[in-house]
C-alpha cells in the first residue's frame, strides 16, 4: 500500500508545469511507470486570434469599417465534450501563426503572398467577406484587406496587438494577385 501512495505522490508531483519536477522521471527510463500527463504545449496560447477584413473601393479609394472574419465562441460546458466548431478556430490559429512565424523570419512581401498560409487566409477572408456582409453586394467595394489581431479575450487590461496586415486583394481572385 505504502508503494502504491508513493507512486501516486511522484506521479502527481512529475505533472507539475515546473521542469525541475521532472528529476523524478530519472527513476523511469522507459516513461511507463510515471506517467506525463501534461496536456498543455510549454508555452500555452494565452491569447485569442482574429481575422478581421475591410473592404476597399479602388474608384474612389475610400475604405469600410473593420469587421471580423472569424469570431472565438462562448465557450459552453458542453464544449468539455463536444465542441466541433473548435476545429475552425484551432485550423486560422494554426494558420494565421504559421504565417507570422515566416513573416518574423524576415522573408519579402512579395515571398509572404506566395506562401500556403497566405493563400488559405486570403480566400478564407473572401468567402467570409462575401457570406457574411451587405457590401459584398456592391460592385464599387471590389477588393478587400485583411488584418491579424490578437488579444487576451476577456481581459481588460492587454492591448490589441496587430500582427499583420495584407495588401489590398482583390475579392474575385481565387489565387493571390501582385499589387
Amino acid at each position: 500500500m505504502a508503494a502504491m501512495a508513493a507512486w501516486l505522490v511522484v506521479t502527481v508531483v512529475s505533472q507539475h508545469p515546473d521542469r525541475g519536477f521532472d528529476k523524478l522521471r530519472k527513476a523511469d527510463p522507459t516513461g511507463l511507470l510515471i506517467p506525463n500527463w501534461r496536456f498543455f504545449a510549454p508555452e500555452p496560447a494565452v491569447d485569442d486570434t482574429h481575422l478581421l477584413y475591410r473592404f476597399h473601393s479602388p474608384e474612389t479609394g475610400e475604405y469600410s469599417q473593420w469587421y471580423s472574419a472569424n469570431q472565438a465562441q462562448q465557450r459552453k460546458l458542453v464544449h468539455a465534450f463536444w465542441f466541433p466548431g473548435r476545429r475552425e478556430e484551432k485550423a486560422v490559429f494554426d494558420v494565421t501563426a504559421g504565417l507570422l512565424s515566416n513573416v518574423n523570419s524576415g522573408i519579402s512581401a512579395s515571398e509572404t503572398r506566395q506562401l500556403s498560409a497566405f493563400s488559405l487566409l486570403s480566400n478564407y477572408v473572401r468567402r467570409a467577406a462575401d457570406r457574411d456582409h451587405p457590401l459584398a453586394e456592391s460592385p464599387e467595394f471590389s477588393q478587400v484587406q485583411w488584418l491579424i489581431a490578437r488579444f487576451s479575450g476577456y481581459s481588460e487590461v492587454e492591448d490589441v496587438a496587430y500582427d499583420y496586415v495584407s495588401p489590398v486583394l482583390s475579392r474575385s481572385a481565387v489565387e493571390t494577385e501582385v499589387m
